[in-house]
């Protein structure tokens, strides 16, 4: 997962970790269009061409859209016939007459949809910069407070789907409630986490790292309608909140 848009910074040795032991690495890049990394050698790799596999999602708040759904890329030709296989009741993309080669659903895009998404794609580029835009005001904003920011490591590219805020001595429950009162609406992404969930809930099982983060941190309103004075107004909202003004 590259969480709120940014691809790990550990991700080349996970994909070296991953070829070592012959296993396939799947990219979720749900949060990530059009972000990218830098190896060591100075190349530059875009979000969904790192992995074997990746995946992107297309639901109405990220940072491009198609209203629902998503996408599978890969460079494995047999692989590809059969996702398209899967998305299309099973069919044999090859063949022009009614031949299964799988289990599938319908999980065709519609005409409609596909000029949505092409509309969105063209316009990425300019979406990223104003969100990087937004995120630079609110780091320079609340720069020297008791709280932090995701690292972005040099040579990468943040999509900031997510503007992610990690208090280090505040309750986020207590500043959500706050800043609601002034119609800002902040969330904490994935809280209760997924091995915490009721589903598959499992008391032996810890994740300590997760586990802390979950309770530190929130995100701040950042699209594509959040203006350069909005982004101001709302890091002045959480100074206060914070009792830093």
């Amino acid at each position: 997962m590259h969480f709120c848009g940014l691809i790990s910074p550990n991700i080349f040795k996970i994909i070296n970790f991953c070829k070592s032991k012959n296993i396939v690495l799947i990219e979720d890049c749900a949060h990530a269009h059009g972000a990218s990394a830098q190896d060591s050698n100075g190349k530059t790799y875009k979000a969904g061409s790192l992995g074997d596999i990746a995946c992107f999602s297309f639901f109405s708040t990220k940072v491009m859209t198609t209203g629902e759904g998503g996408m599978i890329v890969c460079d494995n030709a047999e692989q590809a016939k059969l996702y398209r296989a899967y998305a299309n009741r099973g069919l044999d993309p090859e063949k022009n007459i009614e031949t299964f080669i799988s289990y599938g659903e319908n999980f065709r895009l519609n005409e409609f949809a596909g000029i949505l998404g092409l509309s969105q794609l063209r316009n990425l580029e300019s979406f990223l910069i104003h969100r990087n835009n937004i995120a630079n005001i609110y780091k320079n904003e609340l720069k020297n407070l008791p709280l932090s920011f995701q690292k972005v490591p040099l040579g990468y590219k943040h999509s900031y789907w997510r503007f992610i805020v990690f208090l280090h001595k505040h309750n986020p429950e207590e500043i959500q409630n706050i800043l609601k009162k002034d119609k800002i609406y902040v969330d904490a992404p994935y809280f209760p986490l997924l091995h915490k969930q009721d589903l598959i809930k499992d008391e032996k099982q810890t994740c300590i790292n997760a586990e802390k983060l979950s309770k530190t941190h929130i995100s701040l309103p950042i699209h594509l309608k959040i203006q350069e004075e909005d982004a101001i107004f709302i890091a002045d909202k959480l100074k206060q909140a914070l009792g830093e003004k």
